[in-house]
């Protein structure tokens, strides 16, 4: 069985529909090392169908959808509707300790997630943030701040401060 490109879909994903039975079905083909009978044509191919859509139309057709492990021993193989190299829905549900994918994909998507990332944002964004950046702004800002700065000004200032300086400023 080709297993490379497995995936763990969301539920309102579209994939291509093969069901199985543990009881022989008019119709259905058992393929050898198999113990279940599986079929394609339910009654017709059914392509891009939600998860819900494709548990219905098994349950409806008198058999169920396959495990993982039926679709990896290809028993549902040459059942019709050209389906053999495509994304067939699975009744295992799949923990968060398997992998899903070989790899991540190359780039974000354009929308947001229902879950958070693992990693943050290559570039930063113009949002605010709750936790303060580890650099500072590239250019001094006008607005006032909470913490003294850590290098003084470059020269002496003719106004007044709200507390004492450590050194006294060298006479300009």
């Amino acid at each position: 069985a080709n297993c490379a490109g497995e995936l763990q879909a969301s539920p309102s994903e579209l994939h291509e529909v093969r069901c199985c039975s543990g009881i022989l079905i008019s119709g259905w083909v058992k393929n050898a090392g198999c113990d279940v009978w599986g079929e394609s044509d339910i009654p017709t191919c059914h392509y891009e169908k939600t998860l819900a859509e494709a548990n219905d139309l098994c349950t409806s057709a008198q058999g169920r959808l396959c495990t993982r492990a039926e679709l990896l021993a290809d028993c549902t193989s040459n059942t019709g509707c050209r389906s053999n190299a495509h994304h067939i829905w699975s009744g295992t549900v799949v923990t968060a300790s398997e992998p899903t994918t070989s790899a991540p994909t190359g780039t974000p998507t354009p929308k947001p997630t229902d879950s958070p990332t693992t990693k943050p944002t290559p570039s930063p964004t113009n949002e605010l943030t709750d936790a303060p950046t580890i650099k500072p702004t590239p250019t001094p800002s006008n607005e006032s701040t909470n913490a003294p700065t850590i290098k003084p000004t470059p020269s002496p200032t003719n106004e007044l401060t709200d507390a004492p300086t450590i050194k006294p400023t060298p006479i300009p």
